[in-house]
């Protein structure tokens, strides 16, 4: 999966907002009127189990993930109810999760990051690539 997708945070699921052209539009106006934030790093969870997928939490320190959600995330779009997450194994090209959660690792990461942009990705059957792109505030 690391071949096809740098590591990121999703901001929004295609799923939330499937008219394409509404979401770039409401994220262009978003990211005008949104200021830079602040996420940091936590502990790697699953969901539920191991072979559910193999994530590391993300705290929102700003508020400002969840802020830039509500701004986009307006009828008729539907919010899904997902903490933001960075994935490490995800079931759908790995088996091997368990054998991660078994191995040592660090417990928690703690590193702090700046968001100062958003982009619109989607996958051409080989890599993810930007669609758009928008500098915040």
């Amino acid at each position: 999966m690391a071949a096809q997708t740098d590591a990121h945070v999703t901001v929004i699921y295609p799923q939330e907002a499937p008219d394409a052209s509404l979401l770039d539009e409401r994220l262009r106006k978003a990211a005008r009127v949104s200021e830079p934030f602040r996420l940091r790093l936590g502990r790697v969870a699953c969901f539920g189990r191991p072979e559910c997928g193999v994530y590391v939490e993300v705290e929102d320190l700003d508020d400002g993930l969840a802020r830039l959600r509500a701004r986009v995330l307006a009828p008729p779009f539907d919010p899904l109810d997902f903490p933001p997450h960075v994935t490490l194994v995800h079931p759908r090209t790995s088996d091997r999760a368990h054998e991660f959660w078994n191995s040592p690792r660090n417990a928690e990461f703690g590193e702090e990051f700046c968001v100062a942009s958003v982009a619109i990705t989607a996958l051409d059957g080989r890599k993810c690539g930007t669609l758009s792109a928008y500098a915040l505030g």
